[in-house]
């Protein structure tokens, strides 16, 4: 009940609009992201890459971390706490699992990115490493 207290008052304070008064915040998916979430969707059935997209147009927070590596958290907050209330959800046996997992190369780096499922949700990207230099790149080449 505490630790839900001090997530509710976490989110007040770094998110108010979107607390108070629901109004989506920080929603933006970079052009790297987008590259690579259209890659995932082709390596899984049609019926999971469609209820990711149900999903991810629920969403009303995209949290990252760039340090020491990048983490992609796709949330939705309702009434101060983080939801796992999804219209649709992904079936599985795990509570949380990784769906796929893609290396790349982006100006001549190369990483990996995994997609994280929890508790029939999609939950996040994340990568081997900081890319915060490459978050606007629109090429990759897969490895």
């Amino acid at each position: 009940m505490l630790l839900r207290l001090l997530v509710g008052l976490k989110l007040a304070i770094t998110y108010p609009k979107l607390v108070f008064f629901n109004e989506a915040n920080n929603i933006k998916i970079f052009p790297l992201e987008s590259l690579l979430l259209e890659e995932m969707y082709k390596r899984v059935d049609k019926e999971t890459a469609s209820i990711i997209k149900s999903q991810i147009l629920e969403i009303n927070l995209i949290e990252r971390v760039y340090k020491p590596k990048t983490v992609v958290s796709f949330n939705k907050i309702r009434r101060a706490s983080y939801s796992s209330e999804r219209l649709l959800k992904i079936k599985s046996f795990n509570d949380d699992f990784c769906i796929r997992k893609i290396l790349f190369k982006a100006k001549d780096k190369e990483s990996e990115v995994s997609f994280y499922i929890v508790k029939g949700d999609f939950y996040s990207m994340e990568f081997n490493r900081n890319i915060s230099s490459i978050i606007y790149e629109n090429k990759i080449t897969l490895i």
